[in-house]
Parts: structure tokens; sequence; C-alpha cells
């Protein structure tokens, strides 16, 4: 089947056969271990004289724990692999983590090398950051409470109160033409 028309109902079935297939297969080999088993350490003893634990047949007790356990084992190894895939997926480097994990290369001294070039690495980056962020402080423009900063906050504020003032005389002037009180100045 392609992976391409695994989408809907067709995944709802293609899942539903693996489960069936799989269980179906538990079942047939816990047969056969319980026949093979039976017939090597009990031989000649048959049907209600066994054990029901130990009877071979598909409706026994023990088959159906077999094709149970096949199922499990299948779901089991399906969710292992979303598990890990959703690990990696989450598994994101930040800034302030070690990009690789120990034992990824299968060599203990290989693995301690690799962390520590990339924490030299890090660090290295980190001081270059540092040496930026003074740099950019000794200039007065990058300054937050620079001179400029504060000569625009009060130019602002001027032109604020002037329109301020030119609004206010311009409503005093209606109010006055409308209601005719006050002294003109």
């Amino acid at each position: 089947m392609a992976a391409g028309k695994l989408a809907g109902s067709a995944l709802k079935e293609f899942f539903k056969n693996l489960l069936t297939v799989s269980g179906k297969a538990g079942n047939l080999a816990t047969q056969q271990v319980l026949k093979a088993g039976t017939n090597k350490f009990m031989p000649g003893v048959t049907g209600n004289a066994l054990n029901p634990f130990l009877r071979s047949s598909a409706t026994s007790i023990t088959p159906q724990i077999g094709g149970l356990a096949a199922q499990t084992f299948v779901v089991g190894s399906g969710l292992s692999g979303t598990a890990s895939a959703v690990d990696r997926m989450f598994d994101q480097q930040s800034q302030y983590s070690q990009p690789i994990k120990q034992g990824s290369t299968g060599d203990r001294g290989m693995d301690q090398f690799l962390l520590q070039q990339q924490l030299q690495n890090q660090k290295f980056q980190l001081d270059m950051q540092l040496v930026q962020a003074k740099a950019n402080a000794m200039i007065p423009k990058n300054q937050p409470n620079s001179a400029n900063d504060l000569l625009r906050l009060a130019e602002a504020e001027k032109v604020m109160t002037e329109a301020g003032e030119v609004t206010n005389k311009e409503v005093q002037a209606i109010a006055r033409s409308i209601y005719g009180t006050g002294t003109r100045l």
C-alpha cells in the first residue's frame, strides 16, 4: 500500500488488518509452543486432562493471551516510534543548551570532546555578544536617557502644550461669541 493512500478509512482498515494479523500470528505461535511442550513433556495427555492453561486450542486462554500480547507488542512498537519522533521534534537546541546528547557517537571520549567544543563555541558567541553590547552602550545615541532623547522629549512636550493652548483659546473665543459674556483680551 502506498504511503500517500494511507488516510482516513484506508488508514483505519490498515491498522485493523495489522492488529488482526498480529493477533492471529501470536495466537498460532502460542498454540504451536504449547502443543510442542505438551507433546514433549506430557505425551498422550489430551483434552480435559490437561490444565486449562496448557491447552493449545484456538479458544483456550493461553493462545488468546498470546494473541493479545502480539497485538500489544505491535501497538507498543508503533507508540515507541511515535514517542521517539516526538522526542526528536521537541528536542530543540536553545541558546543556553548543548546541541548534542551524550552517547550520540558511541565513544565516550569523542562525546566529551564534542560537548566541550560546543560549550567553548557557545561561550565565545556569548562573549562576542557582550562585547558588542558594551560597544553599543558607549554610543550616546543608543543611550536610553541621552541628551538627544531628553531634548526631543522637551520639544514634543512644548509642541503639545502650545497646541493645547491654541485649542483652548479657540474654544474660549467661540464660547464668548455664542454667550457674549466675559471680556475679550
